[in-house]
């Protein structure tokens, strides 16, 4: 006959404490950990779209409002159908102001996500949402 071990029983602990990986799969404990995937499509996509719009602002677009201002930064806003595009002032002109600036990119803002669909390898184009920076946050070198 079989001798059964004193701490199979119940209430007994096969060690003296409990210790922080007690209680979980063996398995889980040697898994490699998960590391989050950076989303290196979007980057790319707001790399692509960043220069594209550079470019179009340095054409002007046919207004010269728009040949002060660059692009500052592309990010997904809150994911790639919607990018925000933050700009700012190369070289202030005291005729325009911000408001003017904004007016002008909302006004060319089909022309400017027509070329985009141009450069992008995409179904969709993302949505374009222009937003000014304000000089406080840019630094001056």
């Amino acid at each position: 006959m079989k001798q059964r071990n004193s701490h199979h029983r119940r209430g007994d602990l096969p060690c003296v404490s409990l210790g922080i990986d007690d209680g979980r799969e063996a398995r889980d404990l040697f898994r490699k950990s998960v590391r989050k995937k950076s989303n290196h499509k979007a980057h790319q996509l707001c790399k692509q779209v960043m220069e594209t719009i550079n470019y179009l602002l340095a054409g002007g677009l046919g207004d010269s409002r728009l040949h002060q201002i660059m692009v500052d930064s592309v990010t997904p806003a809150p994911d790639a159908a919607r990018l925000l595009v933050s700009v700012r002032f190369m070289d202030p002109d005291p005729e325009f102001g911000p408001g003017d600036i904004q007016a002008a990119l909302n006004g060319a803002c089909g022309l400017i996500r027509c070329e985009v669909a141009g450069v992008i390898q995409r179904k969709k184009v993302p949505e374009l949402v222009f937003v000014m920076v304000p000089d406080e946050a840019v630094d001056h070198e």
